[in-house]
């Protein structure tokens, strides 16, 4: 999923592809993919407009991805992002996660919970897990 609809360029690398980058040129050791935009799955599947749970770990693209949620009326009651806490307040930032408080983190993977909906507060969290 993208800002727009064609295609991208992958490239893996480190352990278990965590450091894998997307590139919009072709780039050595780099794989062609196509790529989606947003408004163009809302147009396929109507109903993700509104849903529980989103997940995005998009290789550096999270941004692009998340500029394009802004443009529709999407809800998601949960949505988790693999980002570092570097870019935690300038993703927070974005309208399209206006409607969403970072809650937890464990390093990785932040929660953002819907404001408008009330989440039990959780006290014992797993191993490795914070509140933000």
């Amino acid at each position: 999923m993208s800002d727009t609809s064609g295609y991208i360029y992958l490239r893996d690398v480190g352990y278990e592809h965590t450091l894998s980058s997307v590139y919009n040129k072709d780039v050595p050791k780099s794989h062609k993919v196509s790529k989606t935009s947003f408004d163009d799955i809302i147009r396929r599947y109507p109903n993700f407009i509104d849903i529980d749970l989103l997940s995005i770990d998009f290789e550096g693209y999270k941004k692009e991805v998340l500029e394009d949620l802004k443009n529709n009326n999407f809800y998601a009651k949960i949505i988790i992002l693999e980002i570092n806490k570097r870019n935690l307040s300038t993703l927070s930032n974005l309208d399209a996660l206006k409607n969403q408080t970072a809650k937890y983190t464990n390093g990785v993977n932040t929660f953002f919970l819907n404001k408008n909906l009330d989440f039990p507060c959780i006290d014992n969290l797993p191993e490795g897990f914070l509140a933000c």
